[in-house]
């Protein structure tokens, strides 16, 4: 018996130190948090360990059950952190093309940033290079707890940084070229910096939103797709439907504008459903997908301040949203596929000095301005656009009817098939 007493409190002892060596190591949770939950199991272990090594038949039994308790609690909370520690690692991949530089390394982790968020047309590994089907810059104050989520049409015509050797492209294209080419496209259309990336990919989301037990939204509007219908009002999605909820533009009102609507739809509602109490049941499971569907440069001591600093004030995030808005066109030459007829949209110059001042604003903690649904057509918009007349180009659709042609079709990608696991291409878009 003396033997097991020993033991048991040689095991709590290991295993408290465990758990801080873990804290430490990795410097989670804000000092004073760690101190308190390192204090509070200091006490219960020597006061269970006292008991256990003083108190003999029942009240010993009892004792050792406790003190059990805590040593579990101790080693999942250990390994709980660890594999948290682990993820971070496994998504912050090396960052090639330099864009967390030197002097990122010493500047203040809670100023505000910008993060651009690459939803890739593709399933299965994030290493396949494919075209980015969601566009969002992330303007982030961290100190403010706002957050500005601008989305870019994927078809937003712009000069295409990397192997795109700035020529007019649609801005999904810049994907095929990776990341740091739509990064670098964007930062040259809105003349900002943008620090971090994201990329994801449709199995990231599909399986996520399996793993959160569905999300739960508002639709506007009622619309169909390829495979399912969505009626208007609230929904609750399970990972194919949100995948086709988001991938749909043909039967919305608003087309490719309207898409971009409901992709900030899908992240509010990733968001509020991760931060209910229902994930802990996944959490495991949630790291996982996290660990091989998600890619970011963002450094893991950097996301780990971020944590700490949302821990330390645990206040709510004010999460707004914009749109780059512009004008539908046909035909305007795209440098990766010459020879097709394909849908573009021009972005409106006005409507991109709107989208800076909000940034502007978001990141100052200033008043938000508001922003316009239209905008008149200006000579700006096209003076440097590799066409002769740019009026040849417009839609003249008066019945907000969008036209697609069928190479534009077969050039938007895949859609799950009904069979799992199985990822066809079609020539439509869902």
């Amino acid at each position: 018996m003396k033997t097991i007493k020993n033991l048991t409190i040689f095991l709590g002892i290991m295993l408290y130190l465990l758990l801080a060596g873990i804290l430490f190591y990795y410097d989670f949770l804000p000092l004073e948090q760690r101190l308190f939950f390192l204090g509070v199991a200091l006490i219960l272990n020597l006061l269970l360990m006292i008991g256990v090594a003083n108190l003999r038949r029942m009240g010993a039994v009892v004792t050792f059950l406790m003190l059990f308790l805590v040593m579990f609690a101790e080693g999942g909370g250990s390994y709980l952190v660890w594999s948290s520690m682990e993820t971070l690692s496994s998504v912050s991949v090396n960052d090639p093309a330099g864009r967390v530089n030197a002097a990122n390394g010493a500047h203040d982790e809670l100023a505000p940033f910008h993060i651009f968020l690459s939803g890739k047309d593709t399933y299965g590994p994030l290493e396949t290079e494919s075209r980015s089907d969601v566009n969002m810059i992330l303007t982030v104050n961290p100190r403010a707890h706002r957050i500005e989520i601008t989305t870019i049409p994927r078809d937003s015509y712009m000069r295409i940084a990397g192997e795109g050797y700035d020529e007019y492209d649609k801005l999904t294209h810049a994907g095929i070229y990776g990341v740091s080419a739509s990064v670098e496209t964007l930062e040259n259309f809105f003349d900002i910096d943008i620090q971090y990336y994201a990329e994801v990919n449709f199995s990231s989301l599909v399986e996520l939103v399996d793993l959160l037990g569905g999300i739960d939204l508002y639709n506007p509007e009622y619309f169909t797709t390829a495979k399912y219908e969505f009626d208007e009002g609230n929904l609750h999605l399970d990972g194919a439907h949100a995948l086709s909820f988001a991938r749909e533009r043909k039967h919305l009102r608003a087309g490719e504008l309207g898409r971009g609507q409901n992709h900030v739809r899908i992240i509010k509602a990733i968001i509020d459903k991760a931060m209910s109490p229902a994930i802990l049941t996944s959490y495991p499971s949630i790291l996982q997908v996290i660990s091989d569907k998600v890619r970011t440069n963002m450094p893991q001591q950097s996301m780990v301040t971020l944590i700490n600093y949302q821990l330390a004030h645990n206040e709510s995030w004010e999460t707004t949203s914009s749109q780059l808005k512009g004008f539908e066109t046909n035909g305007l030459p795209s440098f990766q596929i010459p020879d097709m007829e394909l849908y573009m949209f021009v972005p409106s110059r006005a409507s991109r000095r709107n989208l800076l001042d909000i940034m502007q604003a978001v990141a100052e903690d200033a008043e938000r301005p508001e922003s316009s649904e239209t905008y008149e057509l200006m000579p700006e918009d096209y003076a440097d656009l590799p066409v002769s007349d740019f009026g040849d180009y417009l839609q003249n659709d008066t019945d907000q009817e969008r036209y697609y042609s069928l190479q534009e079709m077969e050039d938007d990608g895949a859609w799950m098939d009904d069979e799992p696991d199985e990822w066809v291409y079609q020539d439509n878009e869902e």
